[in-house]
C-alpha cells in the first residue's frame, strides 16, 4: 500500500519508527493530545492496540494499559471507530492490532467490514491461524486497508512466502520472547533472517519492520544497524503516554539519532510577488528559513482602474536576490521557486515586448463588457465550464475591454499572473499553473485546458495564452541575460510554482482533506482541499490544487476580525484592547446568556451572497450585560465561519478534520477556542503564519525536485504554537444554538433589504 512506501530506506539511511499504543489510552481526551505529541516528535506509524481481556502476548505495562481501557470501553467496534478517527486526525498511519480471539468472537467478515467502513490504514492480528489470515486478506483485497503480518523468528522460508502472499502493508519480524519483555539481541541468525525476509519482500514491494521489545535508545541503535526498514517500540511509549504528552515528546526524542539521517541541506530561493511588495527568501530543505528581503512598489489606482508596471516586479526581484546572495555567500542555491498574485492581465506584443501596465486582479473597470458577457455568453454557461462565478474582475470582460480599446487581439500574447511574468523573464518560457488559471475565468475546469468556447467568444486562441503546467515541475533554467541582471548563476533551475492561494494552502498544511485552513483577519475565509469542485452558486471559489487533480475550495466571510475592531471602537476600549475584550467576554457564560450576534457589518458573501445583510444583536433582555454582548460577538464570528465550514465539510470524504488558524485573529485565544467548541474539531494556531507561502513554495519545489513524496506539509515544518481542543459541554450547547443562528438571518433577510431601500 502506498502509505507504507516511506518506510523504504536508501543506502545509508536509518529506519522508520512504528509506535504501539493501546486505543484511547490513558483516557479518550488525553489520547488525542498524546497522538499529537507523537506526530510532532516524528512518529509516522502507530499500532492501535485494541483492548482484550487476556493480552498474553504483551509485557506487564502493556497488559495493564489494555485492561484499563477495556474496562472503560468494552465495545470493540466503538473503540476501533474512535481510535481510527483520532489517529487519522493526528496525521498518523494507523494499524489496528487486534487479538484473534476478539476477532473470532466479533466475526471475521464483520470485522473486515468494520475496518473498510472506518477506512483503517492497516490491520495486524498477531496470532491469526494461516487459514483465517488468508481469508482476511481476501476480504480486504482491493480495499484501502493494508494487511500487516507477523513473521516469527523461527519461521522458515516457505512459510515466509505464504505470509508475504497475504500481506499488502509490511512484514513484522517478531519473537515471542521479545514481545513479552525479553532482551533484544542482534546475532548472525537475526541478521540472516532479516536479509532473507527483505530479499523475499523486495519482489512484493513490502518493507520489513523489526519488533523485539525495543524500548531503549541502546536497543534502537542496534536495530537501526540491521537491514530492517522500520523498528517498533511499545512498552516505553505506553509508560510515557501514562505520564503525559511532554514525557512522550522526551521519550521519543531519545530515538531520533537512530531513526533519521538528515540529508545534506539544499537551498531554494523562494519568491512571492505580492500586490505592493515582493518577498524573496532563502529556505533550506529542512524548513530552516535562512534570510529574507523585500522590495516595495506602487500601485496605479484611480477609481476601479488598478494597474501596475510588471518591470517593477522584476526590478524588485533582481535587487532582493542580489541582497540575499550578497549576505549569504556560503550558500549554493538548488533552484528558484515562484508564486504570486493571480488573475492579472499582462500583455506582450508581436515582438514579445511588454505592452503597457498589467491590469491587476482587483481592477473592475470592465463593467459594460461584463454586462455584455453576461447577456450574450451567460454566466450560467461560464460557471458550468469554469466552476466559478464571474464578475468585471474576470479575464473575459477585461480582454473584451482591451479589444474595444485597441482593436483585434491577434498577434498578442498574454501572461496571467505576476509569477508568470517573472518566470518568463528568468527562463524565456510562457507558462502558468492550474491554480492561477482557475481564477481567470478562462479554464475548462474538468479538462484542465483553456476553454475553446470562451476563447472563441472573446476572439483569441489558446496559442496566445501561456502553456498550462498540469503539475508543479522544473519549468526551465535561468538564461544568461537574466543571470547577469539578477546576480544569479546561469543555468539555475526554475520552478514556476503556483499562484499564491496554492502555495499558502500547502504552507499551512491544508494540502489534503484532513486539514482545513481558516484565515482570521479583518475579513476571513475557510479553505479546504476537496476531491471535486462545489457548486459555485453557493458562493465558493474553486481553485485547482497544485497537484492538478484535487480542488482548493475557499469560502469567504466578508467581516471576521472587523467585528471585533468595531466592538472595541464602539465601546471605547483603548488600552490593552484585545486582552481587555477577552477579560470582559469571559465573564459571560458559553452562549452569552441567550444573546446572538449576526456578524454582517458589510453584507456577506458566503454561505449566502447578500450585500444588504446587517449586523445585529438579538435576544437582549434586562439582564444582558456588556460581557454578554462581547462574548456574543466572538460566538457570532465563530458561527459565521462554521456556516462556511459546514458547506465544505459536507463535500469532504475525510473522516476526521482539524483546522489550522492563521491571521491576526488567531492571536485571540477566546476566538480560537470558541471556534473549536463550535466546530467540534481541534483548531491549531500556526506560529509563523507570515511565512506560510515560503513553506508552501518549499514543499511545491521539493516535490518537483524529488525531495518530498507529496504536497503534504512535512511535520517538522508545521509550526503549531498551540492546539485548542473542543470542550465537549460547550460543543453540545453550540450544536443546539447553531441552527437558531442560521435561522435568524433567514428571518431578517427581507427586512435587511427593506432597510437598504429606505436608505
Amino acid at each position: 500500500m502506498q502509505q507504507y512506501v516511506p518506510m523504504f530506506r536508501s543506502q545509508g539511511q536509518h529506519p522508520s519508527l512504528v509506535g504501539y499504543l493501546p486505543a484511547l489510552y490513558p483516557d479518550k481526551d488525553s489520547y488525542v493530545q498524546i497522538l499529537d505529541a507523537c506526530a510532532q516528535a516524528g512518529l509516522r506509524y502507530l499500532e492501535i492496540g485494541i483492548p482484550v481481556e487476556e493480552p498474553y502476548l504483551d509485557g506487564k505495562a502493556i497488559k495493564e494499559a489494555l485492561l484499563s481501557v477495556q474496562k472503560e470501553y468494552p465495545k470493540v467496534d466503538q473503540v476501533i471507530q474512535m481510535a481510527i478517527q483520532a489517529v487519522r486526525s493526528a496525521g498518523l498511519v494507523g494499524i489496528v492490532m487486534l487479538y484473534f480471539e476478539t476477532v473470532e468472537a466479533f466475526g471475521l467478515q464483520a470485522f473486515a467490514n468494520l475496518l473498510i467502513e472506518e477506512a483503517a490504514d492497516g490491520v495486524l492480528i498477531p496470532n491469526i491461524p494461516p487459514e483465517q489470515r488468508h481469508e482476511l486478506a481476501c476480504l480486504l483485497a482491493g480495499t484501502s486497508v493494508a494487511t500487516v503480518n507477523f513473521v516469527r523468528y523461527e519461521t522458515e522460508v516457505e512459510e515466509m512466502r505464504e505470509i508475504i502472499a497475504d500481506t499488502t502493508g509490511f512484514l513484522y519480524l517478531q519473537s515471542m520472547k521479545g514481545a513479552t519483555g525479553g532482551k533484544f539481541k542482534v546475532d548472525e541468525k537475526l541478521e540472516e533472517k532479516i536479509k532473507t525476509l527483505r530479499s523475499l519482500c523486495e519482489d512484493a514491494g513490502l518493507p520489513v519492520a523489526l519488533g523485539f521489545g525495543i524500548s531503549t535508545p541502546a536497543n534502537a541503535k542496534k536495530a537501526a544497524e540491521t537491514d530492517a526498514e522500520a523498528i517498533i517500540i511499545g512498552t516505553g511509549l505506553v509508560m510515557a503516554a501514562k505520564a503525559g504528552p511532554q514525557e512522550v515528546t522526551r521519550y521519543l526524542g531519545q530515538f531520533s539519532p537512530y531513526l533519521s539521517q538528515k540529508a545534506p541541506k539544499q537551498y531554494l530561493l523562494s519568491v512571492d510577488v505580492g500586490t505592493t511588495a515582493l518577498k524573496s527568501s532563502i529556505i533550506a530543505s529542512d524548513g530552516t528559513l535562512v534570510d529574507s528581503a523585500t522590495g516595495e512598489y506602487p500601485l496605479i489606482a484611480e477609481g476601479n482602474t488598478i494597474e501596475q508596471d510588471p518591470e517593477l516586479w522584476w526590478n524588485a526581484f533582481c535587487s532582493s536576490s542580489k541582497r540575499l546572495l550578497g549576505r549569504n555567500t556560503e550558500i549554493e542555491l538548488s533552484s528558484i521557486v515562484l508564486s504570486g498574485q493571480m488573475q492579472d492581465l499582462i500583455i506582450l506584443d508581436a515582438d514579445q515586448q511588454l505592452e503597457g501596465n498589467a491590469i491587476l486582479y482587483s481592477d473592475t473597470r470592465a463593467q459594460e463588457e461584463f454586462a455584455l458577457y453576461t447577456k450574450q455568453f451567460t454566466l450560467e454557461r461560464a460557471m458550468k465550464i469554469t466552476r466559478n462565478s464571474s464578475d468585471a474582475a474576470s479575464l473575459p470582460p477585461k480582454l473584451m475591454y482591451v479589444s474595444g480599446k485597441r482593436g483585434a487581439l491577434s498577434g498578442l500574447h498574454f501572461l496571467l499572473g505576476a509569477h508568470d511574468y517573472l518566470c518568463w523573464k528568468l527562463t524565456g518560457k510562457q507558462v502558468t499553473d492550474l491554480t492561477n488559471a482557475a481564477t481567470t475565468g478562462l479554464l475548462s475546469y474538468e479538462t484542465n485546458t483553456w476553454s475553446e468556447e470562451i476563447l472563441a467568444y472573446i476572439g483569441i486562441s489558446s496559442d496566445q495564452l501561456p502553456c498550462l503546467e498540469t503539475e508543479i515541475q522544473v519549468t526551465g533554467t535561468v538564461t544568461k541575460k537574466a543571470a547577469s541582471q539578477a546576480g544569479l548563476p546561469e543555468g539555475l533551475s526554475v520552478v514556476h510554482g503556483s499562484g499564491d492561494a496554492g502555495s499558502s494552502t500547502v504552507g499551512v498544511g491544508a494540502a489534503d482533506e484532513r486539514v482545513f485552513s481558516c484565515y482570521l483577519g479583518t475579513s476571513g475565509w475557510v479553505a479546504a482541499t476537496l476531491p471535486t469542485a462545489i457548486d459555485p452558486g453557493m458562493g465558493v471559489f474553486n481553485l485547482r490544487h497544485p497537484d492538478g487533480k484535487q480542488t482548493i475550495t475557499i469560502g469567504a466571510m466578508r467581516t471576521t476580525g472587523g467585528n471585533i475592531s468595531w466592538l472595541l471602537e464602539t465601546f471605547a476600549i483603548t488600552s490593552d484592547r484585545y486582552a481587555r475584550m477577552q477579560e470582559i467576554a469571559l465573564k459571560a457564560p458559553v452562549g452569552s446568556g441567550g444573546v446572538f450576534y449576526l456578524p454582517y457589518l458589510q453584507g456577506e458573501r458566503m454561505p449566502f451572497n447578500d450585500p444588504h445583510a446587517r449586523g445585529a444583536f438579538i435576544g437582549l433582555n434586562r439582564d444582558t450585560s456588556q460581557s454578554h454582548m462581547f462574548r456574543s460577538v466572538i460566538e457570532g464570528i465563530a458561527y459565521g465561519l462554521a456556516s462556511i465550514y459546514e458547506v465544505l465539510r459536507e463535500s469532504s470524504t475525510s473522516q476526521s478534520i482539524r483546522v489550522v488558524a492563521s491571521g491576526g485573529g488567531a492571536e485571540n485565544s477566546l476566538l480560537t477556542q470558541t471556534l473549536a467548541d463550535v466546530l467540534g474539531v481541534p483548531v491549531m494556531k500556526m506560529a509563523d503564519a507570515s511565512n506560510a507561502g515560503v513553506r508552501g513554495n518549499l514543499v511545491l519545489a521539493g516535490k518537483a525536485l524529488g525531495w518530498f513524496e507529496s504536497y503534504s506539509l512535512q511535520k517538522q515544518f508545521m509550526q503549531i504554537e498551540q492546539t485548542f481542543y473542543p470542550d465537549q459541554e460547550a460543543h453540545a450547547y453550540h450544536k443546539k444554538a447553531f441552527p437558531r443562528f442560521k435561522n435568524l438571518y433567514l428571518a431578517l433577510k427581507n427586512e435587511f433589504c427593506n432597510i437598504a431601500n429606505i436608505e
